[in-house]
């Protein structure tokens, strides 16, 4: 009767601790270029490969802007991938893609932010869109208030920062 060998008895006695050594750096390599796990010169590495420079932000904001330029380099305008594109840019969960006629969209968050940060984010949103469609509108909503007037939309709406 013939004796099996596991491949992993015969890697342990031909190679030793040397193929777990190698093991562990391959799991660690994984680890780290993953953009979630990445900091500082690893997210610049991947800042090259998707061609992204830093721009002064921390590694927390970095990488939003990295996942974010990945999903626009492979958009080709997909009402889906707009819709994750923006989410990952604010945030937020609750996100509305409305498709306005002709060519337009608008975009509507209940993130607030800067006018500031608004227009780069439209900057960044508008490069996923496809050719010959724009931005018409980014709605910033406040479920916590209500009212009427011209600040105000109704129920639930506050039309904060509109560009």
């Amino acid at each position: 009767m013939q004796k099996k060998i596991k491949i992993s008895d015969l890697c342990s006695s031909y190679f030793g601790n040397q193929a777990q050594d190698i093991e562990d750096a391959a799991r660690k390599l994984l680890y780290n270029i993953n953009i979630d796990n990445s900091e500082g010169t690893q997210l610049d590495n991947i800042g090259t490969i998707v061609n992204q420079s830093r721009l002064g932000y921390t590694d927390e904001y970095y990488r939003i802007l990295l996942k974010v330029k990945a999903g626009i380099n492979v958009s080709e305008g997909e009402i889906e991938r707009i819709l994750t594109l923006w989410k990952l840019l604010t945030g937020s969960t609750d996100v509305v893609l409305t498709e306005i006629l002709p060519c337009k969209i608008k975009l509507t968050t209940d993130t607030y932010f800067a006018d500031s940060i608004l227009i780069f984010m439209k900057s960044v949103a508008a490069q996923a869109l496809a050719g010959g469609v724009g931005i018409d509108t980014i709605l910033i909503t406040d479920p916590t208030k209500f009212g009427f007037g011209s600040s105000m939309g109704g129920f639930n709406t506050q039309w904060a920062n509109s560009y």
